[in-house]
């Protein structure tokens, strides 16, 4: 509401005696596909006329260029600001007669750019060697959903490019559940929970991304954390994360399982039998009888009590975790 008040003073003070219905930046979105489908609408801008609107998400006619200038600086070298047109407020750009709604984030890291740009009067911005590393890793990679994005060969050979390999350690002391995690890039290890941030001098272009979803399944599960790594105390909160997010973290990482933590879930196929036996002395009734290979007749009638609660799992008496979610007891 405030945004759309700022938008519609702004227009009041302009004078145009053309009539003039103002959109609100709150409604932009929800008008722009209507506006899409309507008959004789015209885009003007700069001078410029273009029938019907275009909604495209190509990349915005913006390069971005890394290089070491003489002294040894690295320096932003941007073009293409020129032939785009920032409705900031609308989250919108419009370029060759498109226009292109970019994600807030987006929207945002765009305007910071042209103020900066403003600020130093040209088309280039110094980055100084404190400033690489974090340029590299967290401004790079939203520059590229802006345009392009080149680096100079001699700030290329700088660079550390290799794949991220991140590993989990998982171990059981007690009723702890242990997890340290690693970022490996090739020879640079980083240790998220101590410091996110690579070695000093070292430059690396890292999977931030994936350092980032990696690091949200471990928040989601409820891990305590130490500058050492994180634990857990909690039977219900490790069986889930035993069983429904160690298979999520092993398309992201190398699960590294102690004897122990790999015992944890009775992972051999338990296959439950219902024996059906027809007692004739007893004027033929059936008798009934469920048998789990391994389980005692008490313990069996504990799992059969538990399924009835519909509780997720039965802990055996050496402690494993005996998933009752699988087909065989459905």
């Amino acid at each position: 509401m405030a945004l759309d008040e700022k938008v519609f003073g702004e227009a009041d003070s302009k004078k145009d005696r053309r009539q003039i219905l103002y959109i609100p930046p709150s409604s932009w979105e929800r008008l722009l596909p209507l506006l899409q489908k309507a008959p004789r609408v015209n885009l003007e801008y700069e001078g410029q006329t273009f029938t019907g609107l275009t909604l495209t998400d190509q990349p915005l006619p913006l390069q971005f260029h890394f290089h070491i200038t003489e002294n040894g600086t690295c320096q932003l070298e941007v073009s293409g600001f020129d032939r785009i047109l920032i409705l900031d407020h609308y989250r919108t750009v419009i370029f060759d007669g498109k226009l292109n709604l970019l994600e807030v984030q987006a929207c945002k890291r765009l305007i910071e750019l042209k103020q900066m740009l403003s600020v130093s009067g040209t088309n280039s911005i110094p980055i100084s060697q404190e400033q690489v590393s974090f340029f590299l890793e967290k401004v790079v990679p939203e520059l590229k959903k802006l345009g392009k994005v080149t680096l100079a060969e001699a700030l290329t050979k700088k660079i550390l490019k290799k794949p991220l390999v991140a590993k989990l350690y998982l171990d059981r002391v007690k009723n702890l559940l242990l997890a340290g995690l690693e970022f490996h890039y090739e020879h640079v290890i980083i240790h998220p929970l101590v410091n996110r941030e690579p070695p000093e001098g070292v430059m690396v272009f890292r999977d931030i991304e994936k350092e980032e979803e990696i690091l949200q399944l471990m928040e989601e599960s409820s891990f305590a954390k130490t500058d050492g790594g994180y634990y857990l105390q909690n039977e219900e909160l490790e069986y889930e994360f035993l069983v429904n997010t160690v298979p999520k973290l092993q398309k992201l990482a190398h699960v590294y399982a102690t004897t122990s933590v790999r015992n944890r879930i009775v992972r051999d196929p338990i296959k439950p039998r219902l024996r059906v036996k027809v007692q004739k002395e007893r004027l033929n009734w059936l008798e009934f009888k469920f048998e789990i290979d391994g389980i005692s007749d008490q313990q069996i009638r504990d799992v059969l009590a538990a399924l009835e609660e519909k509780r997720k799992y039965y802990r055996l008496p050496n402690s494993s975790l005996l998933s009752l979610q699988t087909r065989e007891f459905e």
